[in-house]
């Protein structure tokens, strides 16, 4: 249907008159063309008169340019195969893997997502949110307040331990610089918290000091995952921390609360110049009790702003699945384009190649190939070289160009799509680049690239 559209679109452009083709025309055309641009390279890079004379009279056996080109036609042909049959199966895996993630991230987010749903309901309907789950941990579990200390150590990766209160879990007092009475409020904060917020949890953090080559975030970001801030599939905790010594706050945030509790306005909170004033006058109570109080209506938003945070949050548990499902898609048309097309395609060449190299040593009169034949069978300038495991029309055509270059000139050097040989650059398909290459672009061009990154736990750093 398709030819028959373009010989109509010709016949309409160039008149009756204009001769029809078929399709089996158009790819004879097709192959020919290509067959006279590769002989046409060919016959670029056949330079002969640069080749040294002792190169020129050798002579080569017939039996052994045969042997060599056949077996490694059967060679690429077996592979060929093999490719085929390997990506298949590779489509095959990656279609089950994806699926198999999918499922398990389905299984995994299911509490996370139902929580959210009934959040949703629950605001939709003026209800009053009831906390999801106590705690993360069960260890670190809110036992009710009492003013005397039940203190145990918490191990925070390789930054040493933190004494975690029993009694009060919300209040770390490493530095002692926190009365009792903030303490108490800090406290009431959070049971407000629990009912009224969904059981969001704010604690803070009081250090004597960290190590110089140690970051405030990176702490705050270990110790919040450590003790495990918030409800287990809200994220709804916030951790602040105070390093006396180095002057240094950190605000980290739940993923839960980023949409609310962004970085810009984490930073404005440990920017405050109140609290900086405070705190250079060691009144660290009043600081750190302005903090809090800064924190806490934040993590009470409004019904509206819950309800399209937890929205998004929804939204934003499907972009893993759709991500993997997208590069399943990507990944798979790419296999299946090289073993339908590309891979059959390579085979066609393969074939050409070979029934050449018959007919060049088959027709010859003598048994002996001189050198400028031998250098004209395409299939046997890939035995000069290893074997190519990614098996495509270009890739071979570009080896068998840059091996015939080898084969003329042995002292050059093969430089990827290029040939080096006396200071002048060659393109793989015979063209020169350039006749000073010690001097060119192509020695001496440098650069840099910029690697990727990733980072975690939101939030602001503040000092005073």
């Amino acid at each position: 249907m398709e030819s028959k559209n373009k010989n109509q679109r010709d016949e309409a452009k160039y008149g009756k008159d204009y001769p029809i083709k078929t399709k089996q025309e158009n790819l004879q055309e097709y192959n020919e063309d290509f067959d006279n641009r590769r002989q046409t390279e060919k016959k670029r890079i056949i330079a002969l008169d640069k080749v040294p004379r002792k190169l020129l009279n050798q002579k080569y056996h017939r039996p052994t340019i045969q042997i060599r080109s056949a077996k490694f036609y059967k060679r690429a042909t077996k592979t060929i195969r093999i490719l085929q049959k390997c990506f298949s199966w590779i489509i095959l895996a990656t279609f089950l893997i994806t699926v198999g993630i999918i499922i398990i991230h389905h299984q995994q987010t299911q509490p996370y997502r139902q929580a959210l749903k009934t959040q949703i309901a629950q605001l939709q309907s003026n209800h009053k949110i009831k906390p999801q789950v106590l705690q993360q941990n069960s260890y670190h579990q809110d036992r009710g307040y009492h003013s005397k200390a039940a203190n145990y150590d918490v191990e925070i990766g390789d930054y040493g331990d933190i004494a975690v209160n029993h009694n009060n879990i919300y209040v770390s007092d490493n530095a002692d610089i926190i009365p009792k009475s903030a303490r108490k409020k800090i406290y009431d904060i959070n049971q407000d918290l629990k009912q009224n917020a969904n059981g969001a949890q704010l604690m803070v953090i009081t250090l004597d000091s960290l190590s110089s080559d140690e970051k405030i975030d990176k702490f705050a970001l270990k110790a919040f995952n450590t003790l495990g801030i918030g409800q287990r599939h809200l994220n709804n905790g916030v951790l602040y921390v105070i390093d006396v010594e180095d002057h240094q706050t950190r605000i980290t945030v739940g993923t839960g609360l980023e949409n609310i509790l962004d970085n810009g306005t984490c930073q404005t909170i440990v920017d405050d110049k109140t609290v900086k004033k405070d705190y250079r006058g060691d009144d660290y109570s009043d600081g750190i009790l302005r903090t809090v109080n800064m924190l806490t209506p934040l993590m009470h938003p409004s019904k509206t702003t819950l309800i399209h945070s937890d929205k998004k949050l929804l939204r934003h548990l499907w972009r893993f699945p759709i991500i993997c499902f997208v590069v399943l898609i990507i990944v798979d048309l790419i296999i299946a384009f090289y073993i339908n097309f590309e891979l059959p395609y390579t085979k066609r060449y393969l074939d050409q190649m070979y029934a050449e190299m018959k007919q060049i040593v088959y027709n010859y009169p003598d048994n002996l190939l001189p050198y400028e034949v031998v250098l004209q069978i395409d299939l046997f300038m890939l035995t000069t070289s290893t074997f190519p495991w990614l098996l495509t029309s270009e890739s071979l055509e570009q080896k068998i160009n840059l091996r015939r270059f080898k084969f003329q000139f042995p002292d050059g050097k093969i430089k990827r799509k290029h040939f080096l040989y006396d200071d002048t650059l060659y393109d793989y398909d015979g063209a020169i680049l350039t006749h000073h290459y010690s001097t060119s672009d192509y020695k001496n061009n440098s650069g840099g690239s910029f690697g990727g990154g990733s980072s975690s736990g939101g939030g602001a750093t503040g000092s005073w």
